[in-house]
């Protein structure tokens, strides 16, 4: 069926994607001159859009007055679970912000973790992150007893003020004592700590819970700066041991950039490094 343009509604909370693309704008704007392009979704008496956003938009720019539409009997829920899916299938490809902003609205329409994982393309390690980071911010509470899936550890919300922290280190924060776990933030975000470096506050206050959290930086900062070549190694190999937490997927996207070569190299490297002082040390004991 074919709807106006104007009657179609565009809600926020339904789109997953930041902005669009101009490039698939134009694309979708030429196809129009020579056929019509699939029919975008829309829901309900209000004509929701969940699928289509790129193409309404080149038909909007083309002058037209309707489109082509594939209209759905739901609610605003159905709206937001097709849109989070079918996002996620084809068309542009999602960025990774995007999936994220997908796979919350599932969850937040109590989805399991397995279903957002396969509905959004996210391996479920990010899903499990991306549920500790909602907590954190106070916009998710788990279920205690979700239907298929293993019950997920409901946290406590962090104050206001340390919400804004990147996403990828408030799910690091998760780990945190929870008596503690404001104090961190606090620090964390005060200091300009990165990611990493929040993760070596959080694995030092875990190994020693009454630590002073301005000890841990003078602590690095002192075998750094030793003349001991073995504890400075030491230590530079203790803050390198939260790499080997990394999760598969986050590892191969990153070997697929451009600079992979460079980061295999360095890879290299380091591991040359640790051999010649093994060398040398077997040979001398």
């Amino acid at each position: 069926m074919r709807i106006k343009i104007s009657d179609i509604t565009i809600d926020p909370d339904i789109q997953v994607r930041e902005h669009l693309d101009a490039s698939t704008v134009e694309r979708y704007a030429e196809m129009l001159e020579a056929s019509e392009p699939p029919p975008v979704t829309v829901w309900g008496a209000a004509n929701l859009l969940s699928d289509g956003a790129h193409r309404v938009a080149a038909a909007d720019r083309a002058g037209l007055e309707d489109i082509e539409a594939d209209w759905r009997e739901g609610t605003k829920a159905d709206a937001i679970e097709h849109a989070a899916s079918a996002n996620s299938r084809h068309g542009l490809p999602l960025t990774a912000s995007e999936r994220r902003v997908a796979a919350a609205h599932l969850l937040k329409l109590g989805k399991t973790q397995e279903e957002v994982a396969k509905a959004v393309g996210m391996a479920s390690q990010g899903i499990a992150h991306l549920v500790k980071t909602l907590q954190l911010r106070g916009e998710f509470v788990p279920p205690k007893r979700p239907t298929g899936g293993r019950p997920s550890k409901i946290l406590k919300p962090l104050p206001e003020d340390v919400r804004d922290l990147p996403p990828s280190t408030l799910s690091r924060l998760a780990y945190a004592p929870e008596e503690r776990r404001t104090e961190i933030a606090r620090h964390v975000k005060d200091e300009g700590l990165t990611e990493r470096e929040a993760v070596a506050v959080v694995k030092a206050v875990n190994a020693e819970p009454t630590i002073d959290l301005r000890d841990i930086r003078k602590q690095a900062v002192d075998a750094a700066e030793t003349r001991d070549p073995w504890i400075a190694l030491h230590a530079a190999l203790e803050a390198g041991k939260h790499l080997l937490d990394f999760d598969v997927d986050d590892l191969a996207a990153q070997v697929r950039r451009p600079e992979r070569a460079v980061w295999l190299a360095q890879l290299d490297e380091n591991i040359d490094i640790l051999q010649r002082i093994r060398a040398t040390v077997e040979a001398k004991v």
